[in-house]
């Protein structure tokens, strides 16, 4: 990822989406941008606390050379791993939920079909 790739918002908390999303006027912002806010900054953000702020820190931990115009620092096999692992778990829980809407909607359109029958 390069800094003006998009923010990964889709990581965050629900509640720190929103505040990052408000500051952003609605649009996903870069990481580059997230990172010209300083911390002081983000404090003054409604909604935005110590608790948010720490998540935020913490989901820009991998970037934070690039904020310094340096390249972000190489992850050893075993975080590389780490993370591998963890997108294999995010993609199966995604594969899970969306088979388990894909069910219910299947289940609501074929209960109304057999309502228009009787």
């Amino acid at each position: 990822m390069r800094p003006d790739d998009p923010f990964p918002i889709e990581r965050c908390s629900p509640r720190l989406g929103n505040v990052i999303l408000a500051v952003f006027q609605g649009r996903c912002p870069t990481i580059q941008e997230v990172f010209s806010i300083s911390p002081k900054q983000w404090l003054k953000v409604p909604g935005m606390g110590p608790t948010l702020l720490n998540e935020m820190e913490a989901s820009m931990r991998g970037y934070q050379g690039w904020a310094k115009g340096r390249a972000p620092e190489r992850l050893t096999d075993a975080a590389l791993i780490a993370r591998l692992e963890r997108l294999q778990r995010d993609l199966e829980r995604f594969r899970r939920d969306l088979l388990i809407l894909m069910s219910e909607r299947q289940s609501k359109d074929g209960s109304s079909d057999d309502a228009d029958l009787h």
